[in-house]
């Protein structure tokens, strides 16, 4: 079934599975717009908004909007001041975007002026569109970062950074990730980003998951960023022995907190970049 969600003035719509749970479909969400806390509410027959805070509640919403072959309509309530993946105001107006500037300079790792330098970069990068691709974002990052970043870790940033799952970045995502690089290095928050960076299940797939997890294949993307020459057969034993020693043989996969310890034991080998690089003044 469709599931369209909506933030304010602004909607998004994704498939799941008609069995869905509240619970997995609370994590989606979650997953899928950067969300930290949230509340789930739908629209009664009479037109009023009520919390999904049962599984049964939930079915009954998915069964009446399936007869009228509708999609399941979910407001989203949402501690994320800026939910969505990208603000909803209306930058013509110099009133909002000094409004929206300042929640931004509150909640991330810059200034206020820094945020108007990176708003009319960004504004003339993606000609006014507030939107990169991957083409323009992996152009900007080779300026960005001395060396040369492999394709395969450009686009595990651009994974981490695309909030909203639509192949592009826009304004706010951009800045909530690269803020992520004045953050302290080697800090959670940083390991967060790789973590989601190489976690390439769809968000479908993550349905069918306890909790978000890199497989064996993503762990070795992971392992081959951060020591490109090493042949594949080393990064494979590497990876093998990680999984063997922490017991995760069986499954073949490690969540965040397995992978925040593999990474602190150096049984998993990291791109430094991820983990010292600082976003300049």
């Amino acid at each position: 079934i469709t599931v369209k969600c909506f933030f304010k003035d602004r909607n998004f719509a994704f498939e799941v599975p008609i069995s869905v749970n509240l619970n997995k479909l609370t994590s989606l969400v979650k997953k899928k717009y950067g969300l930290s806390g949230v509340t789930l509410l739908h629209e009664d027959i009479d037109g009023d908004k009520m919390t999904l805070e049962t599984d049964s509640r939930l079915e009954k919403a998915i069964v009446d909007a399936n007869a009228k072959k509708e999609p399941l309509r979910v407001y989203i309530k949402s501690e994320s001041a800026w939910a969505g993946g990208g603000s909803s105001f209306d930058f013509k107006d110099p009133s909002n975007r000094t409004e929206y500037i300042n929640e931004l300079a509150n909640s991330t790792n810059f200034s206020r002026n820094e945020l108007h330098k990176f708003y009319n970069g960004f504004k003339r990068i993606s000609r006014n569109s507030m939107q990169i691709d991957k083409t323009q974002f992996f152009k900007g990052m080779r300026q960005l970062i001395n060396g040369k970043p492999s394709e395969s870790f450009l686009n595990a940033i651009f994974r981490a950074m695309d909030r909203g799952g639509d192949g592009t970045i826009d304004f706010d995502e951009y800045v909530r990730g690269m803020s992520v690089f004045r953050s302290e290095k080697n800090s959670d928050e940083r390991l967060r980003m790789v973590f989601e960076g190489y976690e390439t299940a769809s968000y479908e797939e993550t349905l069918c998951k306890p909790e978000p997890a890199l497989e064996r294949e993503e762990l070795l993307n992971v392992y081959r960023d951060a020591i490109p020459q090493l042949p594949l057969e080393l990064v494979e034993t590497a990876v093998d022995k990680a999984l063997d020693t922490m017991d995760l043989q069986t499954t073949g996969r490690m969540g965040f907190d397995e992978f925040k310890v593999a990474v602190s034991e150096k049984k998993i080998c990291v791109n430094s970049i991820w983990l010292t690089f600082v976003h300049p003044q």
